[in-house]
């Protein structure tokens, strides 16, 4: 990080971590995220635990402010071992990198909902946008209709991204 910090105008670390299908960052998460940050990261994106978990500023032993997003989820899903309605919601960052004469800073962090949908026997597996979902989209998933998962409809992803990630950086049409 300290040799990127040197070479780059901004440091973006990408963590494999958490545990799979858990939407709790784990104090090791915690502790790593600032870690990374006091080295120099302007901004951390995690991956690994397959569903959404929350996201955060840190403060840098510096001062700067570090977006730390612990796990964006899955971005296309088809798994069909360990079935979980989850599992078929990700995220999207998008956030601004803003530079000037006092230097750079990472801006209008979003997380965007999409979701992996997919019919009968994953026929049409595809991503979709949330703000692009509707009920009647999600009643004809193949989390229902194959697997009996029956609580998931569009208030679910809503209600289930809202409880993980929290309001304030969650971007729900």
């Amino acid at each position: 990080i300290g040799l990127a910090r040197e070479q780059a105008d901004a440091v973006i670390v990408s963590l494999h971590w958490g545990e799979e299908y858990s939407h709790e960052e784990t104090e090791d998460q915690r502790a790593l995220a600032q870690r990374v940050a006091d080295m120099g990261a302007d901004l951390i994106i995690g991956g690994h635990p397959h569903v959404a978990e929350g996201a955060e500023m840190l403060t840098a032993a510096d001062g700067r402010k570090v977006f730390c997003a612990y796990s964006l989820g899955n971005f296309l899903c088809a798994q069909n071992s360990m079935p979980n309605p989850d599992a078929m919601i990700g995220l999207l960052l998008s956030c601004t990198f803003r530079f000037t004469e006092e230097g750079m800073t990472v801006e209008d962090q979003a997380l965007i909902p999409i979701l992996s949908d997919y019919g009968e026997e994953y026929a049409d597996d595809h991503v979709v946008l949330y703000s692009d979902y509707s009920q009647e989209k999600a009643l004809a998933h193949g989390m229902r209709t194959k697997y009996g998962f029956t609580e998931f409809d569009y208030g679910y992803v809503r209600d289930m991204l809202t409880a993980v990630v929290g309001e304030e950086y969650l971007k729900l049409p």
